[in-house]
């Protein structure tokens, strides 16, 4: 999988990979092209407070491929910058293609 071009903070922009510190690439073990998007929700010292399928971003609607791309974010941690609001939302996009 990829992911999305960069941007953050304002709900709508992806988020950058290189922000994380440590997100993992979910495996896809389906063989399924589509996206997958995730809305994520976190605090001004960048801790993630939540995190959701944004169903209107996605094209893939495979259970197990979207519990792994929010498994993947939740489990993740982006880098600390005390720059911005409190509460800031963005978007994490994986493209899943055959192999």
């Amino acid at each position: 999988p990829n992911y999305g071009d960069g941007g953050a903070g304002n709900g709508n922009m992806p988020i950058n990979p290189n922000k994380f510190k440590n997100l993992v690439k979910p495996i896809d073990d389906s063989q399924e092209r589509g996206k997958i998007a995730i809305r994520v929700y976190y605090n001004k010292s960048k801790k993630i407070t939540n995190a959701r399928i944004d169903l209107k971003q996605s094209t893939s609607t495979n259970p197990v491929l979207q519990q792994k791309c929010l498994e993947a974010v939740r489990n993740a941690s982006l880098q600390p910058n005390e720059k911005g609001r409190e509460n800031q939302t963005g978007i994490v996009i994986f493209n899943f293609g055959l192999n």
